[in-house]
């Protein structure tokens, strides 16, 4: 994961093609950069800013142009030097509805060298963060003040449903970032995520944008277990998942009920 030393950055959307009609948008941790942008048209650099700890710059796609492959390239530049091109016609980006970069900003200790800053950096980031605007498994104390999770029989008994897999994986790194959103009507679905018996969150709203769960996986297979908390308005609760491991991604269609769980087994082996 990229990590950075200045908290400001410019976002360069490449548009102003004629025969793409595509319509993007752009955000940090949730907050928009820039919303429904036509590719067709031509936009000035944008301005951004990072908060201290782990961001999400995810780059949506609204609509599909005429060729998918061909809807949209965003330009990140986060500090003098580091560029990232974020880019529809990549191979493993072709067909998906967003892409996101972690970038995580730690300040510099203005009394430390450039050694001793990279040093601070990287116990920063290995140490977690602060963000209530992510989920995190283990939680540790990264979600502190945020939603507390409730416990006892009544509320483990949805555990006990049956269980459909929806996907087997194998990941190539221990963390892994899943991606969960509704891709058809916002509808009030709401649902819960157990990992390996552990609460991740319970009663989290299923919205049109993604929302983020960093998860640590532990050695093995790990079982993530996604409850339906209702049905909403529109029977069964369905949800989008896409499950981001290094340069992969995995995409699963959720499809959940007051009487079945949906389970994905997660396998992964820690190279000596």
């Amino acid at each position: 994961m990229p990590v950075i030393s200045a908290p400001e950055g410019l976002m360069r959307f490449e548009g102003g093609k004629k025969r793409n009609t595509g319509i993007v948008s752009a955000s940090v941790n949730n907050r928009y950069i820039f919303q429904y942008a036509y590719l067709t048209e031509k936009r000035p650099e944008e301005e951004f800013r990072l908060d201290t700890g782990l961001n999400y710059i995810t780059f949506h796609v609204e609509e599909y142009g005429k060729t998918i492959a061909g809807t949209g390239r965003l330009n990140i530049i986060a500090e003098e030097g580091w560029e990232r091109l974020l880019d529809y016609s990549a191979p493993e980006n072709q067909a998906a509805t967003f892409i996101v970069l972690p970038l995580y900003y730690t300040p510099p200790y203005q009394d430390l060298d450039s050694t001793q800053n990279n040093i601070i950096k990287s116990i920063s980031e290995l140490a977690g963060l602060k963000n209530e605007t992510i989920y995190y498994h283990p939680r540790g104390d990264r979600q502190e003040g945020s939603q507390k999770i409730r416990t006892g029989a009544e509320i483990d008994k949805s555990l006990l449903r049956g269980s459909t897999v929806v996907g087997n994986i194998k990941s190539l790194t221990r963390q892994v970032v899943l991606a969960i959103w509704d891709d058809a009507v916002e509808d009030g679905d709401s649902i819960s995520l157990n990992i390996n018996g552990s609460w991740v969150v319970q009663g989290m709203p299923v919205k049109k944008r993604p929302q983020f769960i960093s998860v640590t996986l532990d050695t093995g297979v790990n079982k993530i277990i996604f409850i339906a908390d209702n049905e909403g308005s529109i029977i069964p609760n369905t949800s989008m998942l896409e499950i981001i491991h290094g340069n992969q991604r995995k995409s699963y269609k959720i499809d959940t009920d007051l009487s079945r769980n949906n389970l994905v087994n997660i396998e992964y082996e820690m190279k000596e």
